[in-house]
C-alpha cells in the first residue's frame, strides 16, 4: 500500500496514528483504528501522502531536527546511545585511548563514546551540512574540546598516521568511492593493534531486488551495494585481523521497528504541521522499503571488528 486514504470523506475522521500504523503494515485503516488522540491533521495528512525523494535529499534543520525526534538527540540512524555502546563494547575502551567517528552524522554517537569512556573524541563526516550542523551542536552542548568536529572527501580519504586506538564507521562505507584505498587509510591512522569497528549494509542470499533499488531511489544514493564475499576480501587484503564478521539483519531491524514504534507513539498534536507529516512520511517510506528489503533478503546488516597487526607490510 503506497498511500492509504480509505474510506472517502470519513478519512480525515481516522486519527493519524491509525492511519500512519495502517499504511506500515500494508492494510486498510479501519482495521487499526481503536481510540486514541483525534489529531486535526493539516491538508499534508489528510491522506498519507509519500512525498519526492527530494524531500530527503540533504540535510535541512527541519530534517535533522525530525532524524533526531526520531532516533534520539544528536542521531540520523536506528539504534542511538544503546546500539553506540553495544557496537563499541568489545573494544574495552578507556580514558588512554584515542577515537575516530568516521562518519559522525550530528555527532551523538561521538558525544555517547565520549561520555561512556571519558574519551576525547575526533569527529569526521563527508557531508558539509551534517558537519556544521554537528559543530554547532557540540558547541552548544559543552563538547567543544572533547569532540572535535570536522569534515572530509570521501572520494580522496586522508588521515593522520599511527594516530587512533579505535575508528568507527557506520553504514555508509559504500558510499566511499575508492575503498581499498579508504580501508589502507584507516589501517595506516590505527596504531599498531587499534580497532575498527565498521557496520554497513551488504547484499544477501537474493541479491539486489526491487526493495533495493527503491530504498536506493527514496536515499538519493546510488553507491552499489557489496556482498559480505566482497568486505571480506576487502579487509583480508588491507591485512587486517578480523574479530568478528557477522551478517545478521536481526538487531539492526529491530532497531528500526522499536523506534519507529516509540516515536508514533509519542506523537503530540502539535507536532503535526505540512512541513512535519511531510517529512515523516518521506523517511517512513525509506525504512520500511528498507525493512522489506531486509525481509526479502536482498540486504542484510554486516558487523566487523578488526584490528591492525603490530607489523603490516605496506
Amino acid at each position: 500500500m503506497t498511500v492509504a486514504k480509505a474510506r472517502g470523506s470519513e478519512d480525515s475522521y481516522i486519527p493519524f496514528t491509525a492511519r500512519f500504523k495502517a499504511w506500515w503494515h500494508g492494510v486498510e485503516p479501519d482495521a487499526l483504528v481503536a481510540g486514541g488522540t483525534e489529531f486535526s491533521a493539516p491538508e499534508a495528512a489528510t491522506a498519507i501522502h509519500i512525498t519526492s525523494p527530494q524531500d530527503l535529499a540533504g540535510w535541512s534543520p527541519a530534517r535533522r531536527a525530525f532524524c533526531q525526534k526520531l532516533w534520539g538527540s544528536g542521531f540520523i540512524e536506528p539504534g542511538g546511545r544503546d546500539f553506540t555502546l553495544h557496537l563499541l563494547k568489545p573494544c574495552a575502551l578507556g580514558p588512554e585511548h584515542t577515537v575516530l567517528d568516521l562518519t559522525t552524522g550530528l555527532a551523538g554517537g561521538a558525544q555517547t563514546t565520549s561520555d561512556a569512556f571519558g574519551i576525547w573524541v575526533d569527529a569526521m563526516d563527508p557531508d558539509p551540512d551534517l558537519v556544521k550542523a554537528a559543530q554547532q551542536r557540540c558547541h552548544d552542548k559543552g563538547y567543544g574540546k572533547r569532540v572535535k568536529v570536522s569534515g572530509f572527501d570521501s572520494s580522496r580519504l586522508t588521515l593522520k598516521k599511527n594516530r587512533y586506538d579505535c575508528i568507527f564507521v557506520r553504514e555508509r562505507f559504500h558510499t566511499f568511492e575508492d575503498k581499498p584505498a579508504a580501508l589502507r587509510a584507516i589501517r595506516n591512522s590505527l596504531k599498531p593493534k587499534g580497532q575498527l569497528v565498521l557496520t554497513d549494509f551488504v547484499q544477501a542470499e537474493a541479491g539486489i531486488g526491487p526493495n533495493t533499488k527503491k530504498w536506493q531511489a527514496l536515499s538519493n544514493d546510488a553507491s552499489p551495494i557489496l556482498t559480505a564475499e566482497d568486505y571480506r576480501a576487502l579487509i583480508d587484503d588491507t591485512k587486517f585481523e578480523v574479530m568478528i564478521f557477522e551478517v545478521d539483519p536481526r538487531d539492526f531491524r529491530s532497531y528500526i521497528l522499536d523506534g519507529w514504534a516509540d516515536f508514533v507513539e509519542h506523537l503530540e498534536k502539535e507536532d503535526m504541521t505540512r512541513e512535519f507529516v511531510n517529512l515523516l512520511m518521506a523517511e517512513a517510506e525509506k525504512w520500511l522499503v528498507l525493512t522489506r528489503a531486509i525481509e526479502a533478503k536482498e540486504i542484510s546488516y554486516l558487523r566487523i571488528h578488526a584490528m591492525r597487526p603490530k607489523f603490516v607490510k605496506k
